[in-house]
């Protein structure tokens, strides 16, 4: 996360973004010339502000083709300009691929910024698994098996819930720094369908690396038949048993940042709703 470029003196904003995933190479700057949602919501602000040095910090991380519903972001600015003018600027600069829902301007002096103000997230899955549909590919996972049992899918996510040691679920690539847990609560983990559309909710106090896709990839398996509920009580019992059962992370495409939570409890008031193809 870059934290650079901030001044603590200036005033903290708070913005919150919808965004679709498929238009960018995930929520972070990079090195080369590729086209993320920090960047380009950046370059925005910076012209607007005549800020060069102005960076927003994101609540987390998506990965490229990951969509978000409502990102929590922030950034220091000294801007005279009016909140109410600064969000309709913001809103028609960007891009059709992303949405301003929310600008506010912090009243007093705070430390802080969205990274460290997030207390946990809710993310959704969205699964289809009825006839090929075109015009759900970058929105949808599709199942396209013709006999899954739900039911192996919905004890296997009753196990999820609470706290665990989730280092199965960690993408490989990713190298942890020392001494670093592995442990979150999960708060929420849900199944819910919409005719051929299915919704795989889950929200949690903090999440690991591709945790949430490897997470419906296990789901895919005991769909499947590949994966049977006891077979994964075992593994969550001793990670080290998970094997190649956990190996899979399921695509990009259909999973969606539902919420990120500020407040104490609020997970208890956040539900999964509907399909999130209309925002």
């Amino acid at each position: 996360m870059d934290f650079s470029g901030t001044d603590i003196r200036k005033p903290l904003w708070i913005l919150h973004v919808a965004y679709h995933g498929g238009a960018y190479h995930g929520w972070q700057r990079q090195k080369a010339d590729s086209n993320t949602v920090q960047e380009t919501l950046e370059t925005i602000l910076q012209r607007i502000t005549g800020e060069t040095d102005l960076c927003l910090t994101g609540a987390g991380r998506t990965d490229r083709g990951v969509h978000a519903l409502d990102m929590l972001t922030s950034f220091r600015s000294g801007t005279e300009i009016p909140a109410e003018i600064f969000l309709e600027k913001l809103s028609r600069q960007s891009p059709h691929s992303l949405r301003i829902l929310s600008l506010e301007r912090q009243p007093d002096v705070v430390k802080g910024n969205a990274h460290t103000m997030a207390l946990g997230k809710a993310y959704i899955y969205v699964i289809h698994t009825g006839p090929h549909a075109l015009f759900l590919k970058d929105l949808t996972w599709s199942w396209p098996e013709e006999s899954l049992n739900f039911q192996n899918v919905m004890e296997i996510l009753s196990m999820l819930r609470g706290r665990h040691d989730f280092q199965m679920f960690v993408g490989k690539k990713k190298t942890s720094p020392a001494g670093a847990s592995s442990v979150r609560t999960l708060y929420r983990a849900e199944w819910i369908s919409r005719g051929p559309v299915h919704l795989l909710y889950i929200s949690g106090d903090g999440f690991l690396y591709k945790m949430v896709r490897k997470i419906a990839g296990c789901c895919h398996e005991a769909a499947c038949g590949r994966l049977t509920p006891e077979m994964f009580r075992s593994m969550l019992a001793d990670p080290e048993t998970a094997g190649k059962l956990c190996e899979t992370a399921a695509p990009a495409c259909g999973l969606y940042l539902k919420k990120v939570f500020v407040k104490e409890n609020e997970w208890q008031r956040d539900m999964p709703g509907e399909i999130p193809f209309f925002l």
